[in-house]
């Protein structure tokens, strides 16, 4: 059945053919382009992009528009374990579902639900993509009743999007590091994924360390459009949330396997930055060293900050919509360039996280982690 899509979505007729699918394509004027007749689905959206042509569809699959550096593609339902109430994101090409009951039937096919205390999670390993490719070129996540894929932005070390949007890319020069909750449930998801490059910082040669948090566990959306799970039920997220204690503390260790610096990363606080608010690194807001030298940090950045300072994205009370900002990103980022001689002889080893922490979360604010094989 299909159902109301967005404001750029809206009034598009369709009619079916036999063996495939009559599409009408509008441009921006609302005038509709050639397209073929009779085409088998899903569509491909690389076959109309570019041109005059700004949207395309095809029944029971994907409606997709153009937007800058990229495709949107929408479903015209979202898959569910069920037809109740889940919040659901996409996650290292596994799309997952949290919601409170089990689903009518044992779920939907492809779906394979558990019982997590007061959640039932519900994961489904091999989801749809607008034109049947995998995590690299689609971002996906859920808005509203939709599942939307945008194209572009990978994960380091190989996992899927996680609602990034934009496509703008982090390094990935290894295999990536992964963390999950000490209780031992590897079999999900991470909840960090980590990667890395080398860069040249002021002179010095850097390791670029970049750590991304589930959406499950923490996003950057807030205000009139925070997501839901957060304590205080719907919008139970505000800016101030984010800005008043989210860090990240990690450890660094040598090729060798010793530890030779640590420190708490501040996400945001006010600062001197055009928006008025900062990533301010190890020296700053909820930011400080724990052992080794201060100096040894180059710099350090969040999704957060370049959100704001960066994207142009200047939203203090409450998040945009993919339409305010199309390259806002959703995941919670953290960033930080540690110069390479503190690493010695041996390089650079590894992050150390022994935990995870967001005031609020959507879980529990602070989870025990460890490190585990990447999906």
């Amino acid at each position: 059945m299909w159902k109301r899509f967005p404001h750029a979505l809206a009034a598009v007729l369709v009619a079916f053919g036999a063996g495939g699918c009559i599409g009408t394509a509008l441009d921006s004027g609302g005038t509709p382009p050639f397209v073929p007749t009779e085409t088998s689905c899903p569509i491909d959206p690389d076959a109309y992009i570019g041109g005059d042509v700004s949207l395309y569809e095809c029944p029971d699959y994907w409606i997709c528009e153009n937007i800058p550096g990229g495709k949107r593609c929408y479903t015209p339902g979202a898959d569910y374990p069920d037809g109740g109430d889940w919040r659901c994101y996409d996650e290292g090409g596994v799309t997952v579902c949290e919601g409170d009951h089990f689903p009518d039937g044992g779920g939907a096919d492809g779906w394979n639900c558990e019982s997590r205390g007061d959640l039932v999670i519900c994961r489904d390993g091999s989801p749809d993509y607008p034109d049947g490719g995998g995590d690299g070129e689609w971002d996906c996540y859920y808005e509203s009743e939709f599942r939307v894929c945008d194209s572009g932005g990978d994960l380091p070390g190989g996992g899927g999007g996680g609602g990034g949007g934009g496509g703008f890319d982090y390094p990935d020069e290894g295999e990536g590091w992964c963390f999950y909750p000490a209780d031992g449930s590897t079999d999900g998801p991470p909840i960090v994924v980590g990667g890395f490059a080398f860069e040249t910082v002021g002179g010095r040669s850097a390791a670029h360390i970049v750590l991304i948090f589930s959406e499950g566990f923490v996003d950057n959306s807030y205000g009139a459009n925070s997501s839901d799970g957060y304590r205080g039920g719907h919008n139970g997220h505000t800016f101030r949330d984010l800005v008043s204690s989210d860090h990240a503390e990690v450890g660094f260790t040598n090729g060798s396997g010793t530890e030779v610096l640590r420190a708490k990363f501040d996400y945001i606080s006010p600062g001197s930055a055009a928006s008025g608010y900062d990533a301010l690194g190890v020296t700053g807001g909820d930011g400080s060293m724990m052992s080794g030298d201060a100096s040894a940090v180059l710099d350090a950045s969040s999704s957060l900050d370049r959100n704001l300072n960066e994207r142009g994205c200047v939203f203090l009370e409450s998040s945009p919509t993919r339409a305010e900002c199309p390259t806002w990103d959703n995941r919670v980022v953290y960033e930080m360039w540690i110069d390479m001689a503190v690493f010695g002889a041996s390089g650079l080893g590894a992050p150390v996280l022994t935990s995870v922490h967001a005031s609020p979360s959507r879980t529990t604010d602070t989870i025990p982690v460890i490190p585990g094989p990447c999906p």
